[in-house]
């Protein structure tokens, strides 16, 4: 009946333990993601920064021109 009681404490132990590992992986899994995720959006932004620039200097002067009162 010991042996039963501490077999079980053991799991419960190893158990315990993994579950606060998986805890730990979890979090670094979240900020990794995170960290990622702001990359990304860096990276989308200067992507439509570049598209944008690319089309601008395409463009003569009097459709800037038009453009520009548009906007305004």
């Amino acid at each position: 009946m010991i042996k039963e009681v501490d077999d079980k404490t053991q799991s419960l132990k190893l158990t315990g333990a993994e579950i606060i590992d998986l805890r730990r992986q979890i979090k670094m899994l979240q900020s990794e993601n995170s960290l990622l995720r702001k990359r990304l959006a860096e990276e989308e932004k200067i992507e439509v920064t570049s598209i944008v620039t690319k089309e601008i200097a395409k463009m003569g002067v009097e459709e800037l021109k038009v453009k520009i009162i548009k906007i305004a």
